[in-house]
């Protein structure tokens, strides 16, 4: 059962969220421009590590920049929540921002009601999920289990020149975190648990006026670039039946792309366009288009990807092109520990709050920590369904009642259950 005597201050969370934001605030547009190891982001560091200390946690900043606010009251293995607090360009204020201080608040309601836990309590704030600045995506919790290719991510550029590996020396002058490359702070076997809470970023929730949402699975991510090769000519003295047009290719593999994205019940995205030479009176002599595709199940990507390729390799032969596809990642699908899942749901009954199941079509930090510890994740809505934007917006009472429910998760975890495990 819950504990009435543990309550959120709702208004606390949403000036730390507010004050959150002034750290990269642009002065136009009204956006959040944060990517890891700049200087709001460090600013933001620094100030969230008051914040901890304030709350009487132990702080830690590891290797890899993750921050950890510790309870250390517990012996058994820690429960883990947390987010990230970078941002994209011209991002929002509440993606990643409220889960970690959203478990900041919860623990601050749990010391205040006088919790005594058997397990102890650990808030992380984990770097570069966004992948904003050097394009390490999911860099701090990849880190943390074992999984980043270290060579390849200090290597890394920003769009100053620097690679990861000077920013990471430039910082560490200024820094309590300890020298050495990223490794794990304490071992995966000293966490029983991982719960994130997060903004939904999409539109399901406010649509179905549904306050909660317990996440089930993250989706898979397929990622690839789609390059067609002709011939560039002049645009005036080819004629339209002798041209070998790339730029054409492109456009019909998009349609394709989307087409097949409808048929085959996947979310699949072609983001970024590039033709060369570029000229407007240049017809295109190589076109490429991105494609991010995502579904949560693998087989369904699997058989998207590979209807895609043969439909641009028919393209391809009727306009006289070549073909090429290249993949630059694939991620598979990650359920959310079914126990979690369960625990979650049991909560928003208990607090009568409606919820419902629901699958991430963003990928999260969560997805990395799952195949290694016991994960669950928490949506409250997204305003319009918007994210990633100045737009961003969930309301106080939404924040804060996702925080309830990370709470009471949370006084539940720490209480020594053993370690959850499994899946739907």
């Amino acid at each position: 059962m819950t504990n009435p005597v543990y309550r959120v201050d709702g208004e606390r969370l949403w000036r730390d969220l507010e004050k959150l934001a002034t750290f990269g605030a642009e002065e136009a547009g009204g956006g959040v421009t944060r990517p890891a190891w700049s200087r709001g982001y460090l600013d933001a560091e620094r100030w969230l590590v008051a914040q901890f200390e304030d709350a009487g946690l132990s702080v830690r900043i590891d290797a890899a920049r993750n921050v950890w606010g510790r309870w250390e009251e517990g012996k058994l293995p820690a429960i883990v929540a947390g987010s990230h607090i970078d941002s994209v360009p011209s991002g929002g204020a509440f993606d990643g921002c409220l889960g970690v201080l959203g478990a900041l608040e919860a623990v601050r309601a749990l010391r205040r009601g006088g919790h005594r836990p058997d397990r102890q309590i650990w808030i992380v704030a984990w770097t570069e999920e966004e992948g904003s600045a050097f394009g390490n995506a999911l860099f701090g919790s990849r880190a943390f289990v074992g999984e980043l290719d270290l060579e390849a991510a200090l290597e890394r550029t920003n769009a100053a020149g620097e690679t990861l590996a000077q920013a990471m020396g430039r910082i560490r002058h200024d820094s309590a975190a300890p020298p050495g490359l990223p490794r794990l702070p304490d071992g995966l076997g000293d966490l029983a648990a991982y719960l994130e809470l997060h903004v939904e970023q999409g539109p399901l929730l406010e649509r179905d006026g549904v306050p909660v949402g317990v996440v089930t699975d993250i989706v898979g991510l397929r990622g690839a670039r789609l390059r067609f090769t002709g011939q560039a000519n002049h645009a005036g003295t080819t004629p339209m039946d002798a041209r070998r047009d790339a730029g054409v290719g492109a456009a019909r593999g998009m349609v394709e792309a989307r087409r097949l994205a409808v048929d085959h019940g996947v979310r699949a995205t072609a983001g970024v366009v590039e033709l060369s030479p570029g000229g407007t009176n240049v017809i295109p002599g190589r076109a490429e288009f991105s494609l991010d595709a995502r579904d949560r199940e693998a087989a369904a990507l699997e058989a998207y990807v590979s209807a895609l390729r043969a439909a641009c390799s028919r393209i391809a032969e009727e306009e006289g092109l070549d073909v090429a596809y290249e993949q630059v990642y694939d991620i598979a699908p990650v359920p959310m520990d079914a126990e979690l899942q369960r625990l979650l749901t049991d909560v928003c009954a208990e607090i009568d709050t409606r919820c419902r199941p629901m699958v991430s079509g963003a990928g999260h930090d969560a997805m990395v920590v799952a195949p290694h510890v016991p994960a669950g994740m928490v949506f409250v809505p997204s305003r319009d369904g918007i994210s990633h934007a100045p737009q961003e917006f969930t309301s106080p009472q939404d924040c804060a009642k996702g925080a309830e429910i990370l709470m009471h998760a949370l006084a539940r975890l720490s209480a020594g259950k053993p370690k959850t495990g499994g899946h739907p």
